[in-house]
């Protein structure tokens, strides 16, 4: 088969969930015979030159990328406000990204075009005038949910009601979509209920987020150490270290004084400079994630906003390394607390894990066999590509 992958970023250097989402099936489809073409929006937030790609990427697809800016400005935020369209959406629309596409797909002929994520919808026109493809749409989360969320959490009461209003329009958006491509594939079972239960009718199929790499080669415990690793420009993670930095660390470090803490991720902002200390380390971008969570600890993940899945917690529990999360954080994974990772939702019972998974070596070990087990068996990338590749087959003509 052929396959066009089309996204809203450029998926590299594969830096958050969404970025090793989209390259690890790029990845799997190669290798099991499989060709591929990746066209992207190269945003200004995420852009990256594609001349400087290394050739073992090179060798993965055909890559291009067209350049948008789609920073989030007060002035478009408000012009945005007449135009009666989601935000979220109209920001991805390129009249130079829809030139490329028709091109590529006069020139080349596909077996499917996989659009990663809501964001590409607008360009559905072109390829079906353009093309005989199936259109497969790889949902990512339910998009109007996540916003809904973050409204929720909003304290600040003009932006909790322009995001509401947002996440109106984008429901209203979503729900139109629905049925628009031929296919649907969900990365979590709970999206896939969502989905069905909003309306949508077309073939179906769950394929969860995946990693490639099994094995805790490089985790080793290191005692008193905590880490948080994730983008740092997403909302719901900016608010799941509010709350553990206000609600948490003050109670953890009060029992614990020799605990050290390191926050990491692309794009941090400049207000969490303010929790700096000798006990607090703000790392930023890490050139390797994988070095990065093996060597500090215990992983926390405090999310109360967000949809999907997140990609961290599967290779957190592929590398063997112990987590504490929130019941949200591991929505739409196949996890049970105690068996996994453990989870907790207030800020004693969030303390209590992590004083739990430090002092308890026994469970730490059960938790890392169990977690690497569970990986193994549902969440390995060429499984879960294949069953994919299995579906296309079936609905080609």
């Amino acid at each position: 088969m052929h396959i066009l992958q089309l996204c809203k970023k450029f998926p590299y250097p594969e830096h958050d969930g969404e970025s090793i989402a989209i390259m690890q099936f790029c990845r799997a489809y190669k290798e099991l015979g499989h060709e591929v073409t990746l066209l992207a929006l190269n945003t200004k937030k995420h852009y990256f030159p594609i001349e400087e790609l290394p050739e073992e990427i090179k060798q993965i697809a055909t890559f291009h990328a067209i350049d948008i800016d789609t920073s989030i400005t007060y002035s478009a935020a408000l012009a945005n406000l007449i135009s009666g369209k989601p935000f979220h959406i109209s920001r991805f629309i390129s009249p130079a990204f829809e030139m490329k596409l028709i091109l590529l797909l006069q020139d080349h002929i596909y077996d499917v075009v996989q659009l990663e994520g809501l964001s590409l919808f607008p360009y559905v026109e072109a390829i079906r005038k353009h093309s005989k493809a199936l259109i497969s749409y790889r949902a990512h989360n339910v998009e109007f949910e996540i916003w809904e969320r973050v409204a929720a959490q909003e304290k600040s009461l003009f932006k909790s009601h322009y995001i509401k209003l947002q996440a109106a329009r984008l429901r209203k958006y979503e729900l139109a979509q629905l049925n628009s491509a031929d296919l649907v594939i969900p990365i979590t079972t709970r999206d896939a209920e969502q989905l069905k239960g909003l309306g949508c009718s077309i073939p179906m199929m769950v394929a969860p987020a995946s990693v490639s790499v099994m094995g805790p080669d490089q985790a080793i415990f290191v005692p008193n150490e905590l880490f948080f690793l994730g983008g740092l420009d997403w909302l719901p993670n900016q608010e799941g270290m509010r709350w553990f930095m206000e609600r948490c660390w003050p109670l953890l470090s009060a029992n614990q004084p020799k605990c050290d803490l390191h926050i990491a991720g692309r794009n941090q902002p400049e207000w969490m400079n303010k929790w700096k200390s000798s006990q607090v380390h703000i790392h930023g971008s890490v050139p390797d994630a994988a070095v990065f969570m093996a060597a500090h600890g215990i992983m926390l993940v405090p999310l109360f906003s967000g949809s999907g899945m997140r990609i961290k917690v599967i290779e957190a529990l592929a590398q063997g390394i112990p987590l504490v999360a929130t019941t949200l954080a591991v929505e739409g994974i196949n996890v049970a607390h105690e068996k996994h990772l453990l989870i907790a939702d207030s800020p004693e019972d969030f303390v209590s894990a992590i004083h739990r998974l430090a002092k308890d070596k026994a469970l730490r070990l059960k938790l890392r066999e169990e977690g690497m087990k569970l990986v193994k068996s549902e969440y390995y990338y060429l499984s879960v590509a294949q069953k994919v590749l299995n579906m296309y087959q079936h609905y080609l003509p």
